[in-house]
């Protein structure tokens, strides 16, 4: 069981996230873009638990590791905490979130894609905001 959300950081990215950006990069090296306005909204609970469509699970922060920069194929660019959704495809997702002036300004979520759900193996990459 993840903890339960209740610090005043985690507090921050309670409610409703709405999808600014949806990207895959396949493991051949090619990428896509998806169009944001088909997918669901994200709703984090204070209970430490996640919806997106008809999909649920367990949520929680925890720092970014080197390991994890390196996971997702990026240079570190600031962010020190990481949003991790349990269930998510029956697996885990997670990525950076985003942070100025004690306010969240955007969560990633990361997470790998294969067939049939995409059409060859790649990582999808979500953008969230609030609107």
């Amino acid at each position: 069981v993840a903890p339960t959300p209740s610090s005043e950081s985690t507090a921050a990215l309670l409610g409703t996230w709405t999808v600014f950006s949806a990207r895959i990069y396949y493991e051949d090296g090619s990428s896509g873009s998806d169009n944001p306005a088909r997918y669901g909204q994200l709703e984090l609970r204070s209970d430490g638990t996640w919806q997106f469509g008809s999909s649920t699970g367990s949520w929680h922060t925890t720092a970014i590791t080197g390991a994890d920069w390196t996971r997702w194929g990026v240079q570190s660019y600031g962010p020190t905490r990481k949003l991790v959704l349990v269930g998510w495809s029956d697996g885990v997702a997670d990525g950076p979130v985003e942070e100025s002036g004690g306010q969240v300004d955007f969560l990633w979520v990361i997470c790998p894609a294969a067939p049939p759900t995409v059409s060859t193996p790649g990582t999808v990459w979500l953008k969230f905001g609030h609107r």
